[in-house]
């Protein structure tokens, strides 16, 4: 990607090639593993098994060897190369040449007169003796890595999500049981990637839901200002079983009719405490548009406040739109400006309203928009 100045700025993987001893052994060999796992064309061809495993050395993205020299070096890492793993198939891998660890060399466990040895004999042009030793380096070195990784939570990630399967690792999966979503099976029903809420673990997993903290969670998450209103009061059916009835028909005796026990007046009461109000500030028309009936935003906003509020309550989303922003009514196929009644369609112009310094309300209820509306539009 070139900078500010036009000049090109070089790849990772080259820099990591062209000066290895900038890196740490941990992180050099993170960044062969992403390269190598990812998607592009000039990686075809390259060993992609992790290394550590049970396969076979010529088949693991990344071949280890020590450099037998009795020199101290202030880097861990000599050179980053590729070399031909597999000439018959035309496979290559990577070859990390380290000064840290092994068996011969200045940091080597064997004595010195074992690295004195092997030197005399690549000089002679024998490479029998650190072939053979280069079976345990490379192991070890391997098993070194793989060893540090488990107790790493990034490499733990990184390394799940480069399985075949894709299975969560155990941090991941500990984020997932502190949110309710342990099971697969629950995080297969949400309207949006489990991913976007194992951040917000923490508030999940007290038993006490805040206002504050949804308050919190969508203005991070969906960079939408909102506050929320408590205790809005809605009317509610009363259940059939304690509706009042005087004898009849369908209650020959009666039901729930002897006043001052258990006499009621009506079928439905006014409740205030079962249900809350999301009011978004004030938007413009591309931001207002983008939460349309049926739309992914909006029906990840609504996944998101019913898997947070659970079950019990019920709530409702007031969108606002200045009257400025509105355009006027016509019939147009253009992605985004469909017109929807109800949403888009308002008749007349904000000059023949009374106040034109009030935006437009509208109010989006739980049960009106279902899980599966068809309505698909880009967010």
């Amino acid at each position: 990607m070139a900078t500010t100045r036009r000049r090109q700025s070089p790849n990772l993987v080259e820099r990591l090639c062209a000066e290895p001893w900038r890196f740490s052994f941990q992180q050099a060999l993170r960044i062969l593993e992403a390269a190598v796992c990812s998607d592009e064309p000039q990686q075809a061809g390259f060993a992609s098994e992790p290394v550590g495993g049970l396969t076979p050395p010529h088949k693991e993205l990344v071949h280890f060897s020590n450099r037998p020299s009795l020199a101290f070096s202030p880097a861990n890492i000599s050179a980053i190369e590729v070399v031909d793993s597999d000439p018959e198939k035309g496979q290559q891998q990577w070859h990390m040449t380290l000064q840290f660890m092994g068996l011969a060399g200045s940091h080597g466990v064997m004595p010195h007169y074992f690295s004195e040895l092997l030197l005399q004999r690549l000089r002679d042009k024998d490479e029998a003796l650190a072939t053979f030793i280069n079976i345990f380096e490379h192991r070890s070195i391997s098993l070194f890595y793989r060893a540090a990784g488990k107790y790493r939570l990034p490499h733990q990630y990184e390394n799940s999500r480069r399985q075949p399967r894709k299975e969560d690792d155990a941090f991941t999966h500990a984020l997932a049981c502190l949110s309710g979503l342990g099971s697969p099976q629950l995080a297969a029903q949400l309207p949006f990637d489990k991913e976007t809420i194992l951040g917000y673990s923490g508030l999940y997993a007290r038993p006490i839901r805040s206002a504050a903290a949804l308050k919190g969670m969508l203005e991070h998450h969906f960079g939408l200002r909102a506050e929320i209103e408590q205790f809005c009061g809605q009317w509610q059916a009363l259940p059939e079983d304690i509706v009042s009835h005087l004898p009849g028909e369908d209650y020959p005796d009666g039901q729930n009719n002897c006043l001052g026990v258990n006499a009621l007046l009506g079928t439905s009461c006014w409740q205030v405490q079962s249900k809350f109000r999301i009011r978004l500030a004030v938007m413009d028309y591309p931001s207002f548009m983008e939460l349309a009936p049926g739309s992914k935003k909006l029906l990840a906003l609504q996944g998101f406040i019913d898997f947070f509020a659970g079950t019990e309550l019920d709530y409702e989303i007031c969108v606002q739109l200045r009257w400025q922003d509105a355009r006027p009514t016509r019939l147009d196929n253009t992605v985004g400006s469909e017109p929807l009644l109800g949403w888009n369609t308002p008749l007349g112009s904000h000059s023949d309203t009374a106040d034109n310094n009030k935006p437009i309300e509208i109010l989006v209820s739980k049960h009106t928009l279902p899980a599966d509306a068809g309505l698909a539009m880009a967010v």
